[in-house]
């Protein structure tokens, strides 16, 4: 838990450079731990806090091995443990027979952290999967709150004040669901068990948030001591309404009336201060624990406060000097590239592209239409997925030149704000945001072109009528107003859109194992350009969820130039094979 907590802090905009350094240099050595090194835990829920712990260290260092160890960790306990008795759950631990509330709280908040981190459906599924059990398990109890666990005849363990951390572990995992699901019942969820949190007696009269201990002869737990700062870590990470004033009034409380003069802090955030003993250690990381979500929450309030969206929008209509000048040397290089050139090539025949999905990565593939185009070659329709439906549908519209200087322009964006920038969970919302932004933008100043796409523009979009159903693959063809020409070029790459009435989300989720939605006509050859096998996964990771500089973009750009050019000299990119394809009228595009 300490782990996941410095390395949240180390996250945040307003965090001194001086520690996030030593946060960063902590998290390495952790480095020497081996994917077995939890296999030989018997405690499930102990496992899980590391792969939290372990997530949070890849979004700190990029470092593939952090998200390893949680991946490998994850897998191991639930394929070991996750069995029948009681209709299905995951034990507390290997050798107790137990089905406790917080294990099985974690498996749904860790699968839906790794869904995120990687976009393997497997989690999602596995997270759908422990919620349903979860909240048909017996565990919530009158008043709306999840007691400890299942007795030996799967009955509720009466509690007379649940734990707090029973209940914030499951707000995060719930909205997490929500925007990966885009079902209203899991945000609902959450809302009602934070209301029900509110009115019980762990919130007093004036807001803030006790445990039952605190009030017992014996005091906390060392573990008990602990959980409602992990309780406030969780509803900062979901987000509700009302989280961040309730926040606010426990923090108040804790400074005003339950700190040392020395900096130390007790166990009850409702004071009088007491010396917390043994429990020194973990009420100090508890506290730490409630101001971080405190900071976090400034941060993000921060982001959507200031004038960094009057600038994007100023960039829009006139990009600033260092993009201009970016994508006018990309345009010169790409001329005198494909200058005198001759194609010996399959793609002097017509054919039509298709691009998978890999975020900013698209830079590759507008530099290999760059050269196609240079060169008159008889490409005929585009088909995408995320950002490579992206760059379809906005190479078509506003074409090539103003098309670059977007990208690069939020590059220098992001140079210019680093703090708003400063990790990818921030990177991510704000691109988001601005990116519906430009979706309404282009297709309001293009409306005129927006017809001329139809049928030649194919955009893949994952999408459900009703919750209870999988979403299934949909291609918009047809762009008939602004409105709804700017909610598929969003739908084909968010989190959540609403498109014509339906619930949608990144198209990339039912293009295929690569995320290509090839045209299931086999009408003529496809070219297949494939973000996914972008060389240096590790250094491009971060293009991957749209943090980069202009001299990123340009860089990635060159070598979608380069590498096209020997695709079509050589029909093969030597670096890595798979990168750019043909596929061959009558293969099998099933």
């Amino acid at each position: 838990m300490l782990l996941e907590e410095i390395a949240a802090y180390s996250l945040l905009p307003s965090t001194p450079e001086a520690d996030k350094k030593l946060v960063h240099d902590t998290i390495q050595r952790y480095k020497t731990y081996t994917n077995a090194i939890f296999d030989v835990s018997n405690s499930n829920d102990d496992v899980l806090w590391w792969v939290l712990a372990f997530e949070k260290s890849y979004e700190v260092t990029q470092d593939p091995h952090f998200l390893s160890l949680a991946e490998h960790s994850f897998n191991h306990v639930y394929t070991r443990d996750w069995t029948s008795t009681c209709q299905g759950g995951l034990l507390w631990a290997h050798d107790k027979s137990y089905k406790n509330a917080i294990t099985n709280e974690l498996l749904v908040t860790a699968a839906t952290t790794l869904h995120a981190a990687t976009g393997n459906e497997t989690y999602l599924g596995i997270a759908v999967k422990a919620y349903s059990w979860f909240s048909q398990s017996g565990m919530v109890d009158e008043r709306g709150l999840f007691v400890d666990g299942l007795d030996d005849d799967c009955g509720a363990v009466p509690q007379k004040l649940p734990w707090t951390y029973n209940q914030g572990v499951l707000l995060s995992g719930l909205t997490k669901l929500y925007a990966a699901t885009g079902d209203a019942k899991y945000q609902e969820a959450a809302e009602n068990l934070f209301s029900a949190v509110k009115a019980s007696d762990l919130v007093t009269e004036d807001g803030i948030l006790v445990e039952s201990c605190e009030s017992d002869d014996s005091g906390c737990s060392h573990d008990g001591a602990v959980f409602k700062g992990i309780f406030a870590r969780h509803l900062q990470y979901a987000g509700l309404a009302g989280g961040d004033e309730f926040l606010d009034t426990c923090a108040a409380s804790l400074v005003e009336k339950d700190t040392a003069g020395d900096g130390k802090v007790g166990v009850a955030w409702t004071g009088p201060y007491e010396d917390p003993g043994e429990n020194e250690c973990v009420a100090q990381l508890s506290a730490f624990s409630l101001l971080n979500a405190v900071e976090r929450s400034k941060a993000a309030a921060l982001l959507k406060s200031d004038q960094i969206d009057e600038t994007w929008s100023t960039y829009l209509e006139e990009p600033p000097e260092k993009a201009a000048s970016l994508a006018e040397k990309l345009a010169s290089r790409a001329d005198d590239l494909t200058k005198g050139m001759l194609v010996n090539s399959r793609l002097l025949s017509p054919f039509d592209v298709v691009c998978s999905g890999g975020g900013d990565l698209n830079a590759y593939y507008i530099g290999a239409e760059m050269i196609i185009k240079r060169l008159r070659l008889p490409e005929r329709r585009h088909r995408g997925a995320s950002a490579g439906g992206w760059m379809s549908l906005e190479l078509a519209l506003k074409k090539e030149q103003i098309t670059l200087e977007n990208y690069l322009s939020y590059g220098v964006l992001q140079e210019e704000n680093p703090l708003h920038f400063s990790n990818i969970a921030f990177t991510v919302n704000l691109q988001d945001h601005h990116w519906r932004m430009m979706g309404d933008w282009q297709s309001s100043k293009w409306e005129e072109n927006l017809s001329s796409m139809d049928n030649k523009v194919f955009l893949a979009l994952s999408c459900k009528e009703h919750w209870w159903q999988s979403k299934s693959l949909l291609m918009v063809s047809e762009y008939t107003s602004p409105e709804q020409a700017s909610s598929a070029f969003i739908g084909t790459g968010a989190i959540s859109e609403e498109y014509e009435g339906m619930s949608c989300s990144d198209g990339s989720e039912n293009s295929g194992k690569d995320m290509t939605p090839l045209f299931q006509d086999n009408k003529r050859q496809q070219l297949v350009i494939n973000l996914m096998k972008v060389e240096g996964k590790v250094k491009t990771a971060q293009m991957g969820f749209g943090k980069y500089t202009s001299d990123d973009y340009a860089s990635l750009v060159q070598r979608g130039q380069d590498e096209m050019i020997e695709f079509l000299q050589s029909g093969v990119v030597s670096r890595d094979s798979k990168a750019i394809t043909l596929c061959d009228v009558g293969s099998d595009v099933s």
